[in-house]
């Protein structure tokens, strides 16, 4: 019978015999002996509940310090492997402290491996924390300047990561210099053409995002971000019917992708042809709304309708 049970049973009784007690017609010590019970009925069901209350949170806390104990000795019995692995899990599921812990964990087994630096680099990068995610990636190229740290296979990878994480810092001539070690290590990792240009555009350096986008089309034809810097660069270039074919290019490319619906407008609009532009910049709001700041940008300085 659980505690509830017996504490409503105990009440009910209490109920009763405080009615028996109030009827005038019993005996007085009948009346005594009821008043007893009745007290003790009031009595008991705290009792009960303090014991139960008592029982459940002796358990919790016997619980609690078996699963302690537990988590210990599994962390005990942890290997290298094994916390990578945890930290991989942790990241998977959006647990970032947890995650870092135990990469950090794994750091401590082995202070010059490559793979659990750069976990630990991107989880930082991850949570925002740029500052400690740089620290840890110049630490990963001084060792492998020094011979220290030694990366077998995917060091393109690396170099993205440090690339984003410069990034992020706004630090745009050393995201540059990864950018370009990547592709110099693997000229096929299309990603790493689209953080160069965003970086060359950044820069305001034309004739290097024009030849990036060159290089990088011949190998990834259908990308439309690409076709789109292709054509920023051309038209910062003055080179307006190749930026309006490139920007074309991006449309065909991806007909969803709003940016070059809008960059096309500033060159018809240039070309006298306000009324396509203002179409143009229409369907490239109702892609992405996002792009009304630029639109609003680019209205001010008089290149679009």
């Amino acid at each position: 019978m659980s505690s509830q049970q017996l504490i409503i049973i105990f009440t009910g009784a209490g109920a009763l015999i405080a009615f028996a007690v109030s009827q005038t017609k019993i005996a007085k010590v009948w009346k005594i002996f009821l008043s007893v019970l009745f007290i003790a009925c009031i009595v008991i069901p705290s009792i009960i509940n303090w014991y139960y209350t008592e029982k459940k949170e002796t358990k919790e806390v016997t619980f609690e310090k078996q699963f302690e104990q537990l988590d210990t000795h599994l962390k005990a019995s942890m290997t290298f492997e094994d916390y990578i692995q945890a930290a991989r899990l942790n990241k998977k599921a959006g647990r970032a402290e947890e995650a870092i812990l135990d990469a950090g964990r794994a750091i401590e087994m082995d202070s010059n491996s490559a793979i659990a630096l750069n976990l630990l680099g991107v989880l930082y990068s991850e949570k925002g924390e740029n500052d400690e995610a740089i620290k840890i990636y110049e630490k990963i190229k001084k060792g492998i300047a020094a011979s220290t740290i030694t990366i077998n296979s995917g060091r393109h990878i690396y170099h993205t990561n440090f690339g984003k994480a410069y990034m992020k810092k706004n630090m745009w001539k050393e995201a540059q210099q990864e950018f370009q070690q990547c592709l110099a290590l693997n000229d096929s990792a299309q990603e790493c053409y689209l953080y160069l240009a965003k970086t060359l555009d950044k820069l305001n350096d034309w004739e290097e995002l024009y030849n990036i986008c060159k290089k990088g089309i011949i190998i990834f034809p259908n990308s439309a971000p690409l076709h789109n810097f292709l054509g920023i660069a051309c038209f910062s270039m003055s080179r307006f019917n190749e930026a309006e074919s490139s920007f074309l290019n991006a449309v065909q490319a991806d007909s969803t992708f709003g940016q070059p619906y809008l960059d096309l407008g500033v060159v018809y609009f240039l070309k006298k042809q306000p009324e396509k532009s203002a179409r143009l910049v229409e369907k490239a709001l109702r892609l992405d709304p996002s792009l009304a700041k630029d639109v609003e940008i680019l209205r001010t300085k008089k290149l679009l309708p």
